[in-house]
C-alpha cells in the first residue's frame, strides 16, 4: 500500500463520498493564479518587487535593543555584529568575488535550486513551467559594480543532493500535486516541510548541529564556534574587547576576569573597584580604600611591618636619650617619663621637680634638728654642739676667745654652712664665694683649703683683697657628703697680729644630675 493510500479517509472510496468531495472542492478549491511567483532569499535578506532582487535587512534598524549593555550594533551583510563602543571596523576597499561573499553571508552553505510547490496547468496531473516564476536577485556587497543573478537557494552546509519534485495526488480533484525538494505532499492537497534533523535525515557531523528549515536545513556550528573549510572553528571573542580587563578565551566560549582589587559586575563583564575596607579589613588599624587597591595607615605610636599591612609598636625610648629627663618608659603605642624618689612630673610630662620634704612637711626629722633639702631627698641636721674650747654664741657659730690660751692656736671663729652639688654638675664652675665681713688698716687676707678637700675636686680661687671663690674642678657621682674647712688667714703687720677664721662647709652631692 502506497503513503499516499495510507493517508485515504474512511468511507471516500465510493462513488457518492467521491461526488461529495469534488462539490465541497468546487466551493472552496481554486486552482493557482497564472501569475504565481515566488523567490527565496538568503538568512538576512528580503526580497525587492520594485528592483527584483534580494537585499540587505538592517537587522539594527528592525531588531529593538538588538545588541545589549554598552555594545553597539554593526549592520553586516546577511546579519549584524555587536561591538564595543571603542571597537574599530575595517572595511577592505577591495571588491569581493561571487563565491567569496557568498561564503561569508551563507557561511559556506551549498546551495541548491528550488521548483515549485505547486505549478499551473492546462490539464490535471501533467505539470509544466510557469513563465511568471521570478528568479531573485541577489544584492551582492557595495563593491560589485552590478547585481549578481542567483536563483532562489536554501543554503546548507552539508546538505545532501535531494530529488527536485516530491509527487502525490489531490485526493479530491485526482490533479497531480507536486511540491519542491524538502517537501512531501498530504491528502489535503498542502505541502509540509519535512523536518530532516528530527528524522535522521540530515549529514551533518559533530560538531556540527543540524538547524532544520523550510525544504531543507543547515548544519550550524555551535555557539563560540565559526564555520571555515567545512569544519567548526573557535571563535576568539577576546578579539572583540567585550572585557574591561583581561578576557581569558577558552574553547568555545570565553570569560572575563577582573585585575586585582576589581570585581565582576552582574553582566560579567565590567569589573568594578573591590572596597577592601569593608568587613574584614586587610589593615590591623587604619584602612584607607584605593581605586584598585588600598593602603594601610598606623596610629601614633605605631608603624608598618614590612608586609605593609600589620602594625608594631614603636619603642620611642630607644629612638632618643633625650625625651626623658630621668628615665623613658615604652608603651604600647606611646611612652612615659618617670621621675626617681623626691621627685615629681612635671606638667610638661617630660621633666622633674624636686619635692621640698622639708617646706611640705614630708621629712621625719627628730625634734631639734634642721631640715636641709636637697634635690631629691632631704637631710636631718643635728642641734649645733661646739667642741672646746670653743663656745657656741648662735646655732650655727662657734668662737674660741683670744682671753683662752688654748684658742691661740685656733681659729677665732668656725661658721657651719650647707650646701648642695648636683651629681656629675660639669666642671670647672664656681660653686661657693666667701669674704672677710670687716676690713681693718693694715690688714692683710689669704684663703685656703685647710681640710677636707683629700680627693682634690676643689680649689679656692681669691677675687679680691677680702673675697675668695670655691671652684669645682672636675664632676662628682653622687650620692656623697664633703666637709670643707674654708680658712681666711688675716696678718697686720701695723699691729703685728694674725688670726684667721673658717667657714666649715658641709657639700650635699645629690644621687641625680636635675
Amino acid at each position: 500500500m502506497s503513503t499516499l493510500e495510507k493517508m485515504k479517509p474512511l468511507g471516500m472510496a465510493t462513488p457518492l463520498g467521491i461526488l461529495l468531495l469534488f462539490f465541497l472542492c468546487q466551493l472552496s478549491c481554486s486552482q493557482p493564479s497564472e501569475d504565481y511567483s515566488q523567490a527565496i532569499c538568503p538568512d538576512g535578506y528580503d526580497f525587492n518587487l520594485e528592483r527584483n532582487q534580494c537585499e540587505d535587512r538592517n537587522e539594527c534598524e528592525t531588531i529593538p535593543d538588538a545588541c545589549k549593555g554598552t555594545l553597539k550594533c554593526r549592520n553586516h551583510f546577511g546579519g549584524y555584529m555587536c561591538l564595543p563602543r571603542t571597537a574599530q571596523l575595517f572595511v577592505t576597499t577591495q571588491a569581493l568575488t561571487e563565491n567569496a561573499f557568498f561564503e561569508r553571508v551563507a557561511i559556506e552553505r551549498e546551495a541548491r535550486p528550488l521548483v515549485p510547490a505547486i505549478l499551473p496547468s492546462t490539464q490535471a496531473g501533467i505539470p509544466r513551467p510557469s513563465s511568471n516564476i521570478r528568479p531573485a536577485f541577489f544584492d551582492g556587497p557595495p563593491s560589485s559594480s552590478r547585481s549578481t543573478r542567483l536563483p532562489n537557494l536554501v543554503p546548507s552546509t552539508q546538505a545532501p543532493v535531494a530529488p527536485l519534485v516530491q509527487h502525490g495526488t489531490d485526493l479530491v480533484s485526482s490533479q497531480q500535486i507536486t511540491c519542491r525538494a524538502g517537501l512531501l505532499p498530504d491528502a489535503t492537497g498542502k505541502c509540509f516541510d519535512i523536518d530532516e534533523c528530527a528524522d535522521g535525515l540530515h549529514q551533518c557531523r559533530p560538531p556540527h548541529e543540524c538547524v532544520n528549515m523550510v525544504g531543507s536545513y543547515s548544519c550550524e556550528c555551535p555557539a563560540g564556534f565559526r564555520s571555515y573549510d567545512h569544519h567548526c572553528v573557535d571563535i576568539n571573542e577576546c578579539h572583540f574587547g567585550y572585557c574591561s580587563h583581561d578576557c581569558i578565551n577558552t574553547v568555545g566560549s570565553y570569560y572575563c576576569r577582573c585585575n586585582l582589587g576589581f570585581a565582576l559586575t552582574a553582566d560579567n563583564l565590567s569589573c568594578v573597584d573591590v572596597d577592601e575596607c569593608l568587613g574584614n579589613t586587610p589593615c590591623s588599624q587604619r584602612c584607607f580604600n584605593l581605586y584598585g587597591s588600598f593602603m594601610c595607615r598606623c596610629n601614633s605610636g605605631y608603624e608598618l611591618e614590612t608586609d605593609q599591612r600589620t602594625c608594631r609598636d614603636v619603642d620611642e625610648c630607644s629612638l632618643s636619650r633625650f625625651l626623658c629627663q630621668h628615665e623613658c618608659v615604652n608603651e604600647p603605642g606611646a611612652f612615659r617619663c618617670s621621675c626617681p624618689p623626691g621627685y615629681l612630673l612635671h606638667t610638661d610630662t617630660r621633666n622633674c621637680r624636686d619635692v621640698n620634704e622639708c617646706d611640705d612637711n614630708l621629712q621625719n626629722c627628730s625634734v631639734g634638728d634642721t631640715c636641709f633639702n636637697i634635690n631629691g631627698g632631704y637631710h636631718c641636721i643635728p642641734q649645733l654642739i661646739c667642741q672646746a674650747p670653743y663656745t657656741l654664741i648662735s646655732e650655727n657659730r662657734c668662737v674660741c676667745p683670744s682671753e683662752i690660751p688654748l684658742c691661740q692656736d685656733h681659729a677665732y671663729i668656725v661658721l657651719h654652712k650647707y650646701m648642695q652639688i648636683l651629681s656629675d654638675r660639669i666642671a670647672p664652675t664656681d660653686v661657693f664665694q666667701m669674704q672677710a665681713t670687716s676690713q681693718y688698716l693694715g690688714a692683710y687676707y689669704t684663703f685656703r683649703i685647710s681640710a677636707g678637700n683629700e680627693g682634690g675636686e676643689f680649689m679656692l680661687r681669691q677675687t679680691g683683697p677680702v673675697t675668695a671663690m670655691l671652684v669645682l674642678t672636675r664632676p662628682i657621682k653622687g650620692p656623697r657628703e664633703i666637709v670643707l674647712d674654708l680658712e681666711m688667714l688675716t696678718r697686720n703687720m701695723v699691729m703685728n697680729i694674725h688670726g684667721s677664721s673658717i667657714i666649715r662647709l658641709t657639700v650635699f652631692v645629690t644621687s641625680n644630675s636635675f
